[in-house]
């Protein structure tokens, strides 16, 4: 879930805000510099699923990748994270999507397939089998349970996978990992590795860990993410990376979580992780 990272700038003292106004009008980012976005949804606002707290308008959208393209290079996420593909020209991004909902295939992927914009999705098993999640009791308003369908249903997902797009791993129903018994997390981390696997008939080699904050994941929780195949784990911490990072088998991947943030914000985003560490 993406906070609206450029809120309450009125409430900060006059350095931070004008520091934060710096880092939104320019693109700093030297060509070494790897970022991954991380979407949910992109719907409009009277679509059931519709929530500020995950979902991005069509409209915004585009404006994003638009922007991005402009300064970026837009790769797939098996490029992103490989330490020996090489930067021309630009920086890089990927663009992933967590949990699977019904516009990734709807909305997103024709208007990113006929760019020849590649992408990836992180699906949870329960929402293809049953079309809800579990989330955590830190969002308790958020639904959980729909009378239409719209997450992504199997076929969907086995066709996204047959045109190119990367499906990862994002656990079976979307709990947070930590609370889960042994037995119980190896459900969620190899019993939907297991799913997926045999859904599209491709090996699972990335994991995005559900929520993707420091407190969602601890060394039990690592260790059978790498245990079981996955080669590349993902988080939610809003930093970059370079491709020196990924010469460390235990690095995982940080990604930057949008919804409706304009341009400037999405600028502040970008920049912000050559000014400061974030580790949340």
């Amino acid at each position: 879930m993406a906070d609206n990272e450029n809120s309450g700038l009125k409430e900060m003292n006059p350095f931070k805000e004008l520091a934060i106004r710096s880092l939104s009008q320019k693109v700093l980012a030297p060509r070494s510099q790897r970022v991954v976005l991380l979407y949910h949804d992109v719907s409009d606002e009277s679509s059931p699923q519709y929530s500020e707290l995950y979902s991005t308008t069509p409209a915004r959208y585009k404006q994003q990748i638009e922007w991005l393209t402009r300064h970026y290079r837009i790769v797939s996420l098996d490029e992103i994270v490989s330490p020996v593909f090489v930067a021309r020209g630009k920086p890089l991004a990927a663009v992933t999507f967590d949990d699977g909902f019904q516009s990734v295939q709807d909305t997103v992927f024709p208007w990113m397939f006929a760019k020849g914009l590649p992408f990836a999705v992180f699906i949870n098993g329960l929402a293809v089998a049953e079309n809800h999640l579990k989330y955590s009791e830190d969002y308790p308003d958020l639904k959980t349970t729909f009378d239409e369908r719209v997450y992504l249903t199997a076929p969907d997902v086995r066709s996204l996978a047959n045109h190119g797009i990367i499906i990862g791993n994002h656990c079976t129903s979307h709990r947070a990992l930590p609370s889960c018994s042994d037995s119980d997390l190896n459900l969620e981390i190899v019993g939907n590795r297991d799913f997926l696997q045999e859904l599209i008939g491709k090996s699972i080699r990335h994991l995005a860990i559900p929520y993707g904050k420091v407190r969602h994941y601890n060394d039990r929780v690592l260790n059978v993410c790498r245990s079981s195949g996955h080669r590349y784990i993902h988080s939610s911490n809003p930093m970059a990376f370079n491709a020196k990072d990924l010469v460390n088998s235990k690095f995982l991947i940080p990604r930057i979580g949008l919804t409706n943030h304009s341009v400037s914000q999405l600028t502040f985003l970008v920049n912000r992780p050559m000014f400061m560490r974030i580790d949340i």
